[in-house]
């Protein structure tokens, strides 16, 4: 489909189709349970950092656990859901976008919004995803990050495996706001480094 070829071809988006049936539910069952936490390998296992998604009307907005927990007012997002509805009465679908907006490649881009769906539009998955937003006591959270990060390894093989190759749409463009780990002060593994201080002390 144009909207996914378009959004494949540019630099820190991805995308996808959703069926209005599809939609419907994500939105009616994002309402219900609006949070999870989603992990991401990165470098070597078991280096990972986890993101907490929050649903917001239309969006499913991805931040930095530890900045959340921090000040959930004030975590920047690294990844943005959006979806978009003007389609639903003449086609039957509505378009998502995903934005990268920091410490995240296209391709674990395209892993999480798999991943975000499949927690809202499939069984056993939503199940996990209930029990965390009402029965967190019952939420086993080492077994399921164990889990989710194998999970996560296995279908980021997969994207990578089966996605189609770019078009050109005239060269890579800056993505508003994208930045790399060191400009988020993160070390290897997604640890928050506080560089300042370490400035200091030498």
């Amino acid at each position: 489909m144009i909207w996914n070829e378009y959004h494949h071809a540019k630099p820190h988006t991805v995308s996808t189709v959703l069926t209005g049936p599809q939609y419907t539910e994500l939105m009616s069952k994002g309402k219900g349970a609006p949070m999870f936490i989603y992990p991401v390998p990165k470098g070597e296992a078991p280096n990972h950092f986890v993101l907490v998604s929050q649903h917001q009307e239309k969006s499913f907005v991805l931040t930095f656990l530890g900045d959340y927990q921090r000040n959930p007012s004030a975590a920047n997002p690294y990844m943005v859901l959006t979806c978009f509805d003007e389609l639903l009465p003449t086609k039957g679908i509505a378009l998502m976008r995903g934005d990268l907006i920091s410490n995240l490649h296209e391709d674990e881009g395209l892993t999480l919004m798999t991943k975000v769906m499949d927690s809202y539009l499939k069984e056993p998955e939503h199940e996990v995803v209930r029990q965390f937003n009402h029965e967190p006591n019952s939420f086993n959270y080492e077994e399921y990050i164990q889990k989710a990060l194998v999970d996560f390894a296995t279908l980021k093989r997969h994207q990578i495996a089966t996605k189609a190759d770019k078009l050109n749409l005239g060269g890579p463009k800056a993505h508003y706001g994208y930045k790399e780990d060191a400009e988020l002060n993160l070390a290897p593994g997604g640890t928050w480094v506080n560089r300042e201080n370490k400035q200091r002390k030498k």
